[in-house]
Parts: C-alpha cells; structure tokens; sequence
C-alpha cells in the first residue's frame, strides 16, 4: 500500500513537467503529495525496525511466561504434602525417572494433574499398575533442593 501512494505521487510529480492539467493540480494540492511522497518513504524505511521490535517483543513475552510458569510449578514443590513427598522421594532417593503405581492412585493422579508426574503413552501391564515418570524440571529442582522431600 505504502509503495502504491509512493509510486502515485512520484508519477503526479513527473506528469505535472508535462501535463499542465497536473501541474496546477499539483500545485494547489502539493501539501498531498508532499505527505503522499514522505509517508512513504518513511515508512519503508522504518519497517523492518519495527517488524524485528515485534519479534524481540514477543519472545520477551514468551520468556516471561515461561519464567512465570516455571517459579509456578517450583512453588508447588514448596507446598508438598506428606503423602506427595514420599512418592516423589521414590523417584529421587533411587534415582529414577519412572516408576509404577496403580492408576486409580489419587496421589499419583494429583501429580499428574499437576504436572509434575505424567504417564508415558502406554497401557497398564497385566499386573494392573502404570508407569507415571517425573517431569525433568520437576526432578531437577528436587535433586538441587532435597530439603523438599523431608
């Protein structure tokens, strides 16, 4: 659009050399073209200023949410209650990623809910249990702050 008003009005400038009709129309509406020619240019010029600002901005914001989310779910570890505290100990006190329970565990279906645990997409073994891993930020910030889990 910016390109069209910028080429509309380089060609009423050219044409009033030769068009006396244009000229004076020119002329009386110069303040116009003057804006029709600036405007454009200015624009053109600012744009791909303007489009990289966008980018940054929205990763910033992106950033910000996933900072936001993470001191979230870190919180939540804070908050742990005594039953939560002993099934996640399991998984760090043996270092494991993944253990098994019974799908019909409230505690291990609260941490799923969470988010801190979730179940691999499998389905239940004969024996009637379920495979539930911990998240890795989930087991990172409990190994790096074991005082959570006493």
């Amino acid at each position: 659009m910016a390109a069209a008003v910028l080429l509309l009005s380089a060609l009423a400038m050219l044409l009033s050399y030769f068009v006396p009709f244009v000229g004076s129309w020119v002329q009386a509406h110069y303040i116009w073209i003057f804006f029709g020619t600036a405007g454009p240019i200015c624009y053109l010029a600012t744009r791909p200023l303007v489009d990289r600002y966008n980018e940054w901005d929205e990763k910033r914001k992106e950033s910000f949410k996933r900072e936001k989310e993470r001191a979230e779910c870190h919180a939540r570890l804070n908050h742990l209650t005594a039953q939560e505290k002993g099934m996640l100990s399991l998984f760090i006190g043996r270092d494991l990623r993944a253990t098994q329970f019974s799908p019909t565990d409230p505690i291990a279906q609260a941490l799923v809910h969470e988010g801190i645990l979730y179940i691999p997409p499998e389905q239940p073994n004969i024996r009637g249990v379920r495979r539930y891993n911990i998240e890795n930020w989930a087991r990172e910030h409990l190994k790096n702050n074991p005082n959570l889990l006493k």
